[in-house]
């Protein structure tokens, strides 16, 4: 891997295993691509299933995302276990989880939120932003909660 290199994924747990889907993105090369799918279960928003479209296309400049990414902190969030405000929130034991995994540099670097729509920890919240701005940035309805 080059030092501008960068593989991110992303895996949603839905509420009680009710799904699990997958959000890939790569930058190699200099060439950027997104990936999405359902894993398990059937992913529904809105009362439809949300259709898995890979490879996706983003209505942004790769680089755009990767520098809001970046620049959001999205890429070196710490653990939810690592601030000690999220630890003391009750958690649904049935909650959305999410896990990311960031490899840049040659490095890898690991993260996971449980319920981050519902909580009010720090972390979480910056991930909600990511991913909201990615739903938009991909020009994809993807399941995140």
């Amino acid at each position: 891997m080059s030092a501008d290199d960068i593989s991110v994924r992303m895996q949603v747990f839905g509420p009680r295993n009710g799904y699990e889907c997958v959000l890939a993105m790569r930058r190699r090369n200099g060439v950027s691509s997104a990936s999405y799918r359902v894993v398990r279960g059937r992913v529904v928003r809105g009362g439809a299933p949300t259709p898995a479209r890979d490879p996706l296309e983003p209505k942004l400049p790769w680089e755009e995302i990767w520098k809001r990414l970046a620049d959001d902190g999205f890429l070196t969030l710490p653990d939810e276990n690592a601030i000690p405000e999220c630890e003391t929130e009750p958690v649904d034991v049935d909650a959305e989880r999410i896990l990311v995994e960031v490899q840049r540099s040659g490095q890898d670097h690991r993260f996971s939120y449980t319920a981050p729509r519902s909580r009010r920890c720090a972390g979480g919240l910056r991930l909600m932003r990511a991913l909201g701005f990615l739903q938009d940035a991909l020009g994809a309805p993807l399941p995140f909660p």
